[in-house]
């Protein structure tokens, strides 16, 4: 029996545009949203916050929730619970991506390209279709929209 692992990661869009941000692992040679392993004593929102800023340089403070999977083995042999979260980023930083040595490549994909292209795994992809829902979404004039982080909450 395997023990269950946390993860956390963001789904980022430009407040300019809406389009969705995305880069693609060097490894697996797919297209993924920003994420990974929450550490021992850091929170799932933390987490999606530092795999943000390791894996594209972007330093925000991640205020929603899109969702939560529970146990499933989509990702990895174990079981997995994944927190997704939204943020917005603004024009200044949206052209400001240092990625990390994990990716080769990013780019910013409309709503609609998102939703067709391919991602990591098809549960993935479903999990990321229905993120992209209006629904789902924080808006900018129903929400506060983030700002780049100043430090610890």
């Amino acid at each position: 029996m395997f023990e269950v692992k946390n993860a956390a990661g963001v789904v980022v869009r430009s407040l300019a545009t809406g389009n969705v941000l995305l880069v693609r692992n060097r490894r697996r040679g797919v297209w993924e949203y920003p994420g990974g392993l929450v550490h021992v004593g850091e929170t799932p929102r933390w987490c999606a916050m530092r795999e943000l800023r390791e894996e594209t340089g972007l330093q925000l403070r991640i205020k929603w929730i899109l969702g939560v999977d529970r146990g499933q083995r989509h990702l990895y042999l174990w079981p997995l619970n994944y927190q997704t979260y939204a943020a917005w980023v603004p024009d200044e930083l949206a052209c400001a991506i240092t990625l990390s040595a994990e990716h080769s490549a990013f780019r910013w994909f409309t709503v609609e390209e998102a939703r067709t292209h391919p991602l990591v795994w098809e549960r993935v992809r479903e999990r990321f279709v229905t993120y992209l829902n209006d629904d789902h979404w924080p808006t900018v004039g129903g929400w506060r929209t983030p700002s780049p982080a100043r430090g610890e909450d």
